[in-house]
């Protein structure tokens, strides 16, 4: 039998979560519940008495996108709260669709009047003087939407004079 080694991107395979198993006359290599670090290029080598043989494969592992960074309210009146964002470090190998905005009043239980946009910022508008808001944006791509980022309590007031 020959003698047989997994490599991805010139590394040594994560023996923790990554199995090789022998099936019959194949090798295969399982990695079980995968995560987005698991991508890259997988090279099997077999070695015997007559030489060596490699063959490589590429492999994408897809999710949803991580959480948006960057979370502020830019500008906050009584009328008006404007919330800005940045695109998450990990796009989850498919490109961003949009964001979901969910705000509660900081006083309830429930998330409620989803907004969705494409944009990196959203104007909350149809809030009550005085009133203190939680907000919740969560980025989407085809595959769903990543993990909640949450702010708040943000009181809806004007901003005070100089």
């Amino acid at each position: 039998k020959p003698e047989i080694t997994w490599t991805v991107e010139d590394a040594e395979i994560d023996k923790e979560r990554a199995v090789v198993e022998f099936v019959g006359d194949r090798c295969e290599l399982v990695i079980k519940d995968t995560l987005r670090k698991d991508h890259g290029r997988y090279v099997i080598t077999a070695s015997n008495d007559s030489g060596t043989k490699s063959a490589a494969t590429r492999v994408d592992i897809m999710d949803v996108p991580g959480p948006v960074l960057d979370l502020k309210p830019v500008v906050v009146t009584r009328k008006m709260i404007l919330l800005n964002w940045s695109e998450p470090e990990d796009d989850g190998g498919s490109d961003i669709i949009g964001y979901t905005i969910e705000r509660k009043d900081a006083k309830m239980h429930t998330w409620r009047q989803p907004i969705e946009t494409e944009k990196s910022k959203c104007d909350i508008t149809g809030i009550l003087e005085g009133a203190e808001y939680m907000f919740r944006v969560v980025c989407k791509n085809k595959y769903g939407g990543g993990p909640p980022v949450d702010i708040g309590p943000i009181p809806a007031v004007d901003p005070k004079g100089p």
